[in-house]
């Protein structure tokens, strides 16, 4: 089990057993489900804690908000 502390002494907890890979072996097309699994996991976990996520489109990055508000980041 996996807890993440969002600074409010809140705690978010997995659910789910950690498993471990040995990235080596895995069939092709094996590590991409994994590590889409595992952003889309992150993604949640954070707009859960009222956090941005950043994005790139077009070469410009951005946030994006839980409340669905948009942040254009400056280079």
């Amino acid at each position: 089990m996996t807890a993440i502390n969002d600074g409010s002494n809140r705690q978010l907890r997995s659910t789910a057993a950690v498993e471990r890979y040995n990235f080596m072996e895995l069939a092709d097309g094996e590590v991409d489900a994994i590590s889409q699994a595992a952003v889309a996991t992150a993604i949640v976990q954070k707009q859960a804690m009222g956090l941005p996520i950043t994005i790139w489109n077009e070469g410009n990055p951005y946030r994006r908000y839980p409340d669905g508000r948009v942040e254009y980041i400056q280079l």
